[in-house]
């Protein structure tokens, strides 16, 4: 599992990974670049994956001023299958025979700009 995506920078700090859920699996993401907790907001993100395979979605790490609470879904996906591994985790496989699919996550807790959640729109694109 070399494949590791930055898509969440608080100081600098990597704190949220997408990684593919196994060694062969293509998965890959599309951000909006730098995001904020505490100034709240929406923000949409483009998986690009492999058929048959899966990706895991999970926030870790933070510094002093960034703490993650909680993830929970806004929104589960039309077909395919989004799965909690833990608080801070999920587990995404799009439906066989599926070429997309949307999911919607809601990520909340604390950095330098207060409390806050922000929605993370994920639009699944199988290949």
């Amino acid at each position: 599992m070399g494949l590791g995506i930055r898509i969440w920078a608080a100081t600098g700090v990597a704190a949220a990974v997408i990684a593919p859920s196994a060694a062969h699996a293509a998965c890959q993401v599309n951000t909006p670049g730098t995001m904020h907790l505490g100034a709240g907001g929406t923000y949409d993100l483009t998986l690009d994956m492999s058929a048959g395979d899966h990706c895991s979605i999970f926030f870790v790490g933070g510094t002093a001023s960034v703490k993650f609470d909680t993830l929970s879904v806004e929104q589960a996906p039309r077909s395919g299958k989004l799965v909690k591994i833990d608080a801070l985790s999920y587990d995404f496989a799009p439906a066989a025979g599926s070429s997309s699919d949307n999911f919607e996550l809601k990520l909340c807790g604390t950095d330098a700009k207060g409390h806050g959640c922000n929605t993370l729109r994920y639009r699944a694109a199988v290949r």
